[in-house]
């Protein structure tokens, strides 16, 4: 398998954010205000469901449209078009990639679940284990330290059950939803059309100027036409954001993904 200098670990890794530029944070939710007396408790609560139910999705579909499925989907797809030492730019795109999805995915999510604006985020929202190994593991890479014995071994086998974990949530949730549920609003549709068609024809455009290697351009574009990214569903779940939205989009995009990646690959030659 190709080696790569620390020189082209650090650009690759920096292109990560790119969707997170391209797609913008946009507007947030304003922090929700101090409630003076517990007589209206019961409403606040009644409106913040009201809010949940019906109200702005912004954040759940902002996170749609920036974070795909790369682990999951993206490695395999990469493998059968490229061939297996394509895998190691794909990996270290991926280190970065869980570190905002799990920070600034989180803080899409957590900041207007319930209509609480930024009231439910914290400092420990970001503080995870998932965050924490994503650090270890970017400090690991940079030092060159690989094949750790014991520890290495015990934490592959643990990460390999995250997978039918992830899935078994995500499938889980989506025998609870009816089939007309299924569909969705207009806004959902557009949010899958970002995520599958926008967002890789916007990153093509952008890294075709700085990126030169025509393997990592397409690698680095392929990943961002993955589907929307499965954790989603978990972190709604977390927050008590909305769940059958984020859903719904992973189960489209998924879908759908299985006709746009193939036409992407053959338009990029």
């Amino acid at each position: 398998m190709k080696k790569v200098s620390r020189k082209e670990f650090l650009a690759l890794a920096g292109v990560a954010g790119m969707s997170l530029v391209l797609a913008g944070c946009g507007e947030t939710a304003e922090p929700a205000k101090t409630e003076e007396k517990k007589d209206d408790a019961a409403k606040t609560e009644a409106a913040d469901t009201d809010t949940k139910a019906s109200g702005d999705k912004t954040a759940d579909l902002r996170f749609m449209m920036v974070f795909g499925n790369v682990g999951f989907l993206g490695f395999p797809v990469i493998s059968a078009i490229w061939g297996s030492d394509a895998l190691i730019y794909a990996a270290i795109f991926n280190l970065p990639f869980n570190f905002l999805c799990f920070t600034v995915g989180a803080w899409f999510i957590a900041s207007d679940a319930q209509g609480q604006g930024m009231g439910k985020v914290t400092w420990r929202t970001f503080c995870t284990p998932t965050i924490l190994s994503c650090c270890v593991a970017i400090v690991l890479a940079l030092l060159g330290i690989h094949n750790v014995p014991v520890i290495g071994s015990a934490l592959d086998t643990l990460g390999a059950m995250t997978t039918p974990a992830a899935l078994l949530v995500v499938g889980s949730q989506l025998g609870n939803l009816a089939p007309r549920e299924l569909v969705g609003d207009a806004r959902l549709w557009v949010s899958c059309a970002a995520r599958l068609v926008l967002m890789p024809l916007l990153n093509w455009v952008a890294l075709s100027f700085i990126v030169d290697d025509p393997l990592i351009l397409g690698i680095l574009v392929v990943t961002t036409a993955m589907p929307v990214e499965n954790v989603g569903t978990m972190l709604c779940q977390k927050y008590d954001a909305d769940t059958p939205t984020v859903l719904r989009g992973t189960f489209w995009t998924t879908l759908l993904s299985l006709v746009t990646i193939p036409v992407l690959v053959l338009v990029m030659g």
